[in-house]
């Protein structure tokens, strides 16, 4: 029983040996981390820009819900309204 314990021991500093390792990639960590860097901030970039337009929709359904509640009450003509949704769909396109 205690014999596979010491051995597994045994095996275990021969793995912490630095003296097996393969140096030959080492120059390439360093390109790994800035990879790594790089899309971190590409993924903060989208999010921004992501949140951003969704806003920008959410300002614009805003409006239109406004222009349709104001023409449903009467504060509006049909022509005003149809003026309004132009420019609103003019301004959207832009």
């Amino acid at each position: 029983m205690f014999e596979n314990v010491v051995l597994d021991c045994c095996g275990f500093y021969n793995m912490m040996d630095w003296g097996h390792m393969n140096w030959r990639g080492f120059p390439f960590f360093g390109l790994w981390f800035i990879g790594i860097f790089v899309v971190i901030i590409l993924v903060v970039v989208y999010l921004i820009i992501h949140s951003e337009k969704t806003e920008e929709k959410e300002i614009m359904n805003d409006a239109q819900k406004i222009l349709d509640e104001r023409y449903a009450k009467g504060e509006m003509t049909r022509s005003e309204y149809i003026q309004a949704k132009d420019d609103l769909n003019n301004f959207k396109s832009e």
